[in-house]
């Protein structure tokens, strides 16, 4: 069994409150010659209510993982950008930069022969366009024991090759690497790092989180199994700002989306009311940096149902005018999606083995120009009382088509401060 594998601590779950409570608590100890053990121990005294402060010697791991402090020579030392971190969490504002800040500055030694930050190799492998995203695999199987390549390129070079795979073959790919190198089984480390590592990452805007659905029954050398998932793992945007940020590129494919052709069709009562699914399928294991396929005939519907007119117009009971349209001698108007199309994935909409489609009657809006544009590239406080409106007018119909979410998640969604 390698031993100098990235360990990943298991002890606790941080949440916001937790880490305000600690950088608030532990400045009385802050360069003294203390060690951590004897730090716990004064803090369950003076805190013994507080789960915070339950196995805080313990605890003590996943604060130095995610390179909050740091002990040097038993002196007691704190990131510089924790102040900034916790700043922002108290002001909810910049938290994700801030969250970067500490996790790229960590003094932390991930791999025990490189120098290699874990989080800034990750955000180099993503910043790779042919790689896109990570899988929790990759992550796990690879990425955990980075000592045995100590090579970025040779490392990007495996990710890539395992992207031409379906997820079972890549789950052989990888057990052969764990196999060959003597690492025991793959799919507890992974189970543990969905668990502790990822989602405290993504609670603080890291990842988001995809599920295309295809998963594999592994089998493991004790004799019992485990459920491996094919969960992808998006650096965020606003945190990275990525050539293929949301805004642009939900934009564009929704200009494709809405431009003149030869499909002039409309659907009647009865398909509209259907509730689409999406069952499991090449395109759910390949299409994920792509927008999912939209039907034009559902788009057309939704313009003949409002009549050609933007639904925040009258919403607000005004006339939003445009223009008549070349094609059809209509007033021109465009289709939104309310819960966007990258939205495709997150689990809010799987049901058993299949995806609920976003491409349903109740989630496509009907808007003038600029409140569409508006909705993609406008100043958070002025998208917001839009979105709550629309979302007020469409909520119980998303429900009948099994498409639950609430307001505060669809903000998320479009990245807007709550």
């Amino acid at each position: 069994m390698n031993k100098n594998k990235l360990t990943i601590p298991r002890d606790f779950i941080f949440n916001q409150d937790a880490i305000i409570s600690y950088y608030e608590n532990l400045q009385q100890f802050e360069g003294l010659k203390i060690s951590q053990s004897e730090i716990a121990e004064l803090l369950k005294l003076q805190f013994p209510d507080s789960f915070f402060y339950n196995s805080l010697d313990r605890k003590f791991a996943t604060l130095k993982f995610y390179g909050f402090l740091y002990f040097e020579e038993n002196v007691l030392r704190f990131n510089p950008n924790f102040k900034k971190y916790v700043d922002s969490l108290k002001n909810e504002n910049g938290v994700i930069n801030s969250f970067l800040d500490i996790l790229l500055s960590s003094k932390f030694k991930y791999f025990e022969n490189s120098s290699f930050n874990f989080f800034d190799l990750m955000i180099s492998l993503m910043r790779d366009e042919n790689i896109l995203y990570l899988d929790l695999i990759d992550v796990i199987s690879l990425i955990q024991h980075f000592d045995l390549l100590n090579d970025v390129e040779i490392l990007k070079e495996k990710i890539k090759s395992n992207r031409a795979l379906n997820f079972s073959d890549k789950v052989k790919e990888l057990e052969e690497f764990y196999d060959s190198n003597d690492l025991g089984d793959l799919a507890a480390p992974v189970h543990e790092a969905n668990r502790y590592l990822f989602s405290f990452l993504q609670a603080n805007g890291f990842y988001t989180v995809k599920n295309s659905l295809q998963f594999v029954i592994y089998s493991q050398k004790d004799g019992t199994s485990r459920k491996l998932e094919d969960r992808r793992l998006y650096l965020s945007e606003e945190l990275l700002s990525l050539v293929h940020g949301y805004d642009n590129e939900s934009f564009t494919d929704e200009v494709e989306y809405n431009s003149a052709n030869d499909e002039t069709g409309f659907y009647d009562e009865t398909v509209v009311q259907e509730i689409k699914l999406i069952e499991q399928s090449q395109e759910t294991a390949k299409s994920i940096s792509r927008r999912y396929k939209t039907d034009k005939k559902l788009r057309n519907t939704a313009l003949l149902r409002t009549k050609y007119t933007c639904e925040i117009g009258m919403l607000k009971g005004e006339k939003h005018s445009t223009f008549t349209s070349r094609f059809d001698n209509k007033e021109y108007a465009e289709v939104h999606h309310l819960v966007p199309m990258h939205a495709q994935e997150s689990d809010f909409f799987v049901e058993h083995d299949r995806l609920i489609s976003l491409d349903q009657i109740p989630n496509l809006i009907v808007l003038c120009p600029t409140c569409h544009r508006k909705i993609h590239f406008g100043l958070d406080q002025e998208v917001k009382p839009d979105l709550e409106l629309l979302f007020d007018g469409r909520k119980e119909e998303l429900k009948k088509h099994k498409l639950n979410i609430d307001i505060e998640n669809l903000l998320k969604f479009y990245r807007i401060q709550l």
